[in-house]
């Protein structure tokens, strides 16, 4: 059984709650999770403008504030996360005194991080440049309570570096990076626009004459909400006045049925909520993400063909000029359909993972 340290320094609680969350997933998956809260001498107001002056000062002097913990044996567990709050772009001085008295050597780091912004790559940098000696195997920024889908890729062990080899050649030889081109030129860009639209066509509507069409760039990838302002604004009508030729829910059904599933067989293995696939099953013109719709693929176990034909029925396509589809492509082709293992490789190339909470 895998042992796993979850270290970290918590001054309101919202980095205790990731640490929690994180040893919760970890025992979900058969680990055994220990939970260890830094505690230190000294700490900075917990209220007024000292609370802000005193920790920005102790964060930017690195100031160590004495570490109360009894020693650790570090070396008794297979990994180590490393958890922090931000305070004035830097980790509390309590994380490098950590580092400092427990001095670990060869192991494996997981660090994370939590601020109001969400984006710490500065504070994570220092704290990497602490743990000289020691892998730092990933590193993730989180949003004091935000979302926290991105746990579950963060928290597995690494796919295997045979397999992200096989994905970069896939990508290498698949992925059209049109970001790096020119813009399109005006012929150019109308066709796209005008294949864009057909591609989402609208019922008992036509192109409004006053609004001008706009050049879209090649390789355009549409959230849900730009389905939805497109449809909205194009058709000078609401979201809900609108539906696709074809549901999307109704093929969905048809394929759970055909593999005689129930409704928590098909969202349990795809890693989305009950209350998403509550939302699908109540409401056929609902449209979910393109992330949960790839990850009910995934879960089906559908090849490409049947994949794109899925994805269509709620507006999306498949895009080589999307690295996030070109990673799920290849798992589909390769029949590889292991919902955590694709989302372990997308985090590694830091693009959003398939599922929902």
């Amino acid at each position: 059984m895998e042992r796993v340290l979850i270290a970290y320094y918590s001054f309101e609680g919202h980095t205790e709650k990731i640490a929690e969350e994180i040893a919760s997933r970890i025992r979900q998956n058969g680990g055994e999770a220990d939970l260890l809260r830094i505690r230190v001498k000294k700490e900075p107001p917990h209220a007024g403008m000292g609370k802000f002056m005193v920790g920005g000062w102790m964060a930017l002097t690195q100031k160590d504030p004495g570490i109360l913990n009894e020693e650790i044996d570090l070396d008794s567990y297979d990994r180590i996360f490393l958890g922090m709050p931000v305070w004035a772009g830097n980790a509390p001085g309590a994380i490098a005194a950590f580092i400092r008295k427990t001095h670990p050597q060869g192991k494996d780091f997981y660090l994370f991080a939590v601020s109001g912004g969400g984006d710490d790559k500065k504070t994570l940098s220092k704290t990497i440049n602490n743990l000289q000696g020691n892998r730092v195997v990933k590193t993730i920024s989180l949003q004091q309570g935000g979302l926290t889908d991105v746990l579950d890729a963060f928290v597995n062990a690494p796919v295997s570096e045979e397999l992200l080899a096989e994905v970069q050649k896939y990508i290498d030889e698949n992925y059209e990076d049109f970001e790096a081109e020119e813009a399109t030129e005006p012929e150019e860009a109308a066709e796209v626009i005008n294949a864009a639209r057909e591609a989402m066509p609208l019922r008992d509507a036509a192109p409004s004459a006053a609004r001008p069409r706009e050049a879209m760039p090649t390789g355009f990838a549409r959230s849900q909400e730009t389905v939805y302002a497109e449809h909205a604004s194009y058709a000078g009508s609401a979201p809900a006045a609108f539906e696709l030729d074809e549901g999307f829910s109704e093929l969905l059904f048809q394929l759970i049925d055909e593999r005689g599933w129930k409704d928590a067989d098909c969202y349990k293995k795809a890693n989305v909520s009950k209350q998403v696939f509550s939302n699908i099953r109540s409401n056929p013109q609902y449209l979910p993400s393109k992330t949960t719709v790839l990850a009910l693929a995934i879960a089906l176990e559908l090849d490409l063909d049947e994949t794109k034909k899925l994805l269509e029925r709620a507006g999306y396509a498949i895009s080589h000029s999307s690295l996030a589809d070109v990673i799920v492509e290849y798992f589909i082709v390769h029949k590889r359909y292991n919902i955590f293992e694709i989302n372990q490789t997308l985090f590694e190339h830091d693009q959003k993972i398939l599922g929902s909470k």
